[in-house]
């Protein structure tokens, strides 16, 4: 069995569960005998733990275009720090969130400044593979809600609905340029989720 991982990106709005998806991936694959890193960005290094504070301060000075050149940094030195080390060490390698959250999150509501954003991502390994957990705003408002967590600063209903839309956006985008993104139903349980998941690395495998 080769050991050059596959590379698996799991997407969604706030509130959409991919924490909760990446662990249950996580111990699925382990079970099966594979050898399985999780990782999730922002990451754990030092521009990635600067983002966190951001995000954590909810500090709205920032411009869309300085977020996402700094989420690209910390991509770019994430994948050269533990990603790529990593490939030739497992099988699967599952990250939480990754450039597709930045096209999302850091676009215009119009869009216009989509290819931009593509643009400053091309050095970034493509992933094999990335799932999008698609949930309704008003179901990841719920799940914030219930959670009783401090909220960040893109987790309020006019940011969550614009990210959605974007999304979609992106996705339509990057499936036109070849990338291979699957649109799931976020709503299912966590176990039916788990199970289309899992059906569809089958194929890739």
């Amino acid at each position: 069995m080769s050991l050059t991982a596959k590379f698996i990106v799991i997407e969604g709005i706030d509130g959409a569960g991919t924490t909760t998806q990446v662990a249950l991936l996580h111990r699925a694959l382990l079970d099966k005998g594979f050898k399985v890193l999780t990782t999730t960005e922002p990451s754990t290094g030092e521009i990635g733990s600067f983002l966190r504070n951001v995000l954590a301060s909810r500090d709205t000075s920032w411009a869309a275009e300085e977020l996402a050149l700094l989420f690209t940094a910390d991509r770019l030195d994430h994948i050269k720090r533990e990603i790529k080390p990593a490939l030739k060490k497992y099988h699967y390698i599952i990250c939480d969130r990754y450039y597709h959250s930045t096209l999302a999150y850091q676009s215009k509501a119009n869009g216009k400044n989509l290819d931009w954003l593509i643009s400053i991502n091309q050095p970034a390994l493509k992933p094999a593979l990335t799932f999008f957990l698609d949930i309704k705003v008003a179901t990841a408002l719920l799940r914030m809600a219930r959670a009783n967590r401090a909220q960040e600063l893109f987790e309020n209903e006019n940011q969550l609905k614009r990210i959605h839309r974007n999304y979609h956006r992106v996705i339509n985008e990057l499936q036109k340029r070849g990338e291979a993104i699957i649109v799931l139903d976020g709503e299912a349980s966590p176990q039916e989720i788990l199970t289309a998941e899992l059906k569809i690395i089958g194929g890739i495998s």
